[in-house]
């Protein structure tokens, strides 16, 4: 799954087929100009695009967004991609039952597609039989069709199939195998992934824990823009694990992260502000940091701006709140 259920849960696709841009040098205007035109592969690009981080930092909302264009013209992978971000809640509202409707409808010809080499089409149907969204629960059918895509060097899942020979799904256990995919699929460079590596290192999820290495992990993939990454080289930071503890290279980070739209990120910043960590502290700052990521859904960082705003004048709180409310809109975060 995009974030392995069962493997990851304590923490928190890719190269398209025969047809695809993606691994090419891709040019993300004229891509886009085409997706706005009305070109349905091309919607259905950047979308993928958006979901892999190819060619663009990953962003699961624009994902979604030009993954429903394409679907509304009927383009099955298309369909299937969006079910698996309904089902998961990834960049939408989670909702199990449309999810679950749009990957049964578009299983059929994704099948095909996958039978035919489209590697895109093999990965989505590992996330797919490893969920059971849209088709009946699997982890052998997930490994065989993950299988497929890494062998055609999808680092996805090249990732999804080390991690399942790391718990033994689908496959017998075997750590050396899960290492020597997790090896392949880091080398291509992909943010994602290695953000993921990072977390596995961090909280000793079937790696021996290694704080060291997951700064590592999270820097290589903070220094591409990855907002997860950065917040948590910025976290790291802010804990002193992994490297000296430093309030204001944490800030640093985090704050990259959360002028992304990262909302867990604008969360952590609020915090920093109103304790004083590694920027001055200000109540005014904190509550709008607190609010705007409780507007893109963090709900510990809405109930956190509730209880700090009556430190904050009532003209102040309702400036801040226009300005945010402005700046979401211009930035298209929700």
């Amino acid at each position: 799954m995009r974030w392995a259920t069962g493997f990851l849960v304590a923490v928190f696709l890719m190269t398209c087929g025969t047809t695809s841009l993606a691994g090419q040098q891709r040019d993300m205007g004229e891509l886009q100009k085409a997706a706005e035109g009305g070109k349905v592969e091309a919607q259905f690009e950047m979308g993928l695009a958006y979901w892999s981080g190819d060619g663009v930092p990953v962003n699961e909302p624009e994902a979604a967004k030009w993954f429903g264009k394409a679907a509304d013209q009927g383009h099955p992978l298309a369909q299937a991609y969006l079910g698996l971000q309904y089902f998961e809640g990834a960049g939408l509202p989670k909702d199990e039952a449309r999810g679950q409707s749009l990957a049964g409808a578009a299983k059929d010809a994704v099948v095909r597609m996958a039978e035919e080499g489209n590697v895109a089409a093999q990965d989505v149907l590992g996330e797919l039989f490893r969920g059971g969204i849209g088709v009946p629960q699997d982890d052998a059918k997930a490994v065989e069709w993950y299988r497929k895509a890494a062998e055609q060097g999808n680092a996805d899942a090249q990732f999804e199939l080390g991690v399942m020979y790391a718990n033994g799904q689908g496959v017998s256990q075997d750590d050396m195998k899960a290492m020597e995919w997790f090896r392949k699929a880091t080398e291509q460079g992909n943010a994602f992934v290695q953000w993921r590596l990072g977390a596995m290192y961090e909280f000793g999820l079937n790696v021996s824990e290694d704080f060291t290495k997951a700064v590592d992990w999270y820097r290589k993939a903070a220094e591409q823009g990855y907002a997860p990454a950065q917040r948590s080289l910025g976290s790291m930071y802010r804990e002193g694990r992994g490297v000296p503890q430093d309030d204001t290279k944490a800030v640093d980070w985090i704050r990259k992260a959360a002028e992304q739209g990262y909302a867990l990120a604008q969360g952590n910043l609020g915090e920093m502000y109103q304790w004083g960590r590694g920027v001055r502290q200000n109540d005014k700052e904190a509550y709008r940091w607190y609010y705007t990521a409780g507007v893109l859904g963090d709900a510990d960082a809405a109930e956190r701006a509730k209880r700090i705003v009556v430190s904050v004048s009532a003209e102040d709180a309702a400036r801040i709140r226009r300005e945010v409310d402005e700046k979401i809109r211009r930035q298209g975060w929700k």
